[in-house]
């Protein structure tokens, strides 16, 4: 047998025990490229973006000074923490958006008056709903409502409540007609009436006695719209498209003996009450039952009618 030689396999050892130490080196060069993020991209590059891209600043929401000057002009810099500007002073609370700055929202936490103005679209307002315009529809059709110079409901004033604080008075009349009044006089025609706060407050002494029906230049010193018979009706809007949360109070005025006492009773003025969604079309509206078939009852005042207040429940409006 002739002998194998040993140098072939001593060569081949030596070479592997060569290139060991030279893969080493290269995974020990990975290594720190890996750490100074170079090549691995994938575990420092732009993916993490959260630790350096982001502004994490804190935005400042602390409310102004009580009594802080301002203008609705020079607001953004006058009142901190996003709050508005009456026109005088900042607010240092809110109710809903018309306090705070564009841009920012009030959150008003569930049961309390008041709440923080916070920045950006931070979602609806608790208890937000989309209903936004009150209709007024007459349900008058007695003689003793019908037969005289103001004949059926006699609308003053429609008012927002919140946790018995005035929001905001009806500014708008978004559309109405006049119910029949069998051929009597009505001396009160102008709609316009309806809208801002209260005007037929008592004006004796006692304060009882209300300013209706004073003589003005031979008419009617005109502080309410009368609506005449179940034909009348009228839909009105509030100031900064405002929109009813669920518990908001709505009231409304119309004269009657509870209200004033020189009117008098057993007028049977009686009307329904209700309401709509903000994106209703107004031209639709021609009669009562169209607006009926639109608008969802919340409610009626009492059988001869007067102030009437009703509390708004949403889930009475699916």
């Amino acid at each position: 047998m002739r002998a194998i030689s040993l140098l072939p396999a001593l060569l081949l050892f030596a070479a592997c025990s060569e290139t060991t130490p030279v893969r080493n080196n290269r995974e020990e060069e990975d290594s720190t490229l890996s750490d100074t993020g170079a090549a691995d991209t994938g575990g420092s590059g732009a993916a993490d973006s959260g630790g350096s891209g982001a502004d994490t600043t804190p935005v400042d929401t602390t409310p102004p000074a009580a009594n802080t000057p301002c203008t609705v002009d020079t607001v953004a810099t006058d009142c901190s923490g996003g709050y508005g500007c009456d026109g005088t002073v900042c607010y240092v609370e809110c109710r809903d958006e018309l306090d705070c700055q564009e841009g920012s929202t009030c959150l008003v936490p569930e049961g309390a008056r008041y709440g923080a103005c916070q920045p950006g679209e931070t979602g609806p307002v608790p208890g937000e709903t989309d209903y936004a315009f009150v209709a007024i529809l007459s349900t008058a059709s007695s003689q003793t409502s019908l037969l005289n110079r103001h004949p059926g409901p006699d609308i003053d004033a429609v008012e927002i409540r919140r946790d018995g604080a005035t929001l905001a008075f009806a500014e708008i009349v978004q559309g109405q007609r006049r119910g029949a009044y069998l051929g009597s006089e009505n001396a009160t025609l102008d709609f316009s009436s309806i809208t801002g706060p209260v005007d037929s407050m008592p004006i004796d002494a006692a304060g009882q006695d209300c300013a209706v029906d004073q003589p003005e230049t031979g008419t009617a010193f005109q502080t309410y719209w009368s609506m005449g018979d179940d034909g009348g009706w009228a839909i009105v809007s509030f100031p900064g498209d405002y929109r009813f949360r669920a518990g908001d109070e709505l009231k409304v005025w119309e004269i009657g003996p509870t209200w004033c006492a020189n009117e008098p009773s057993g007028a049977n003025d009686s009307y329904d009450l209700l309401v709509a969604k903000f994106d209703i079309s107004f031209s639709s509206f021609r009669s009562a039952a169209s607006v009926r078939a639109a608008f969802c009852p919340i409610g009626a005042s009492g059988p001869n009618g007067d102030v009437t207040t009703i509390s708004f429940d949403p889930a009475a409006c699916p």
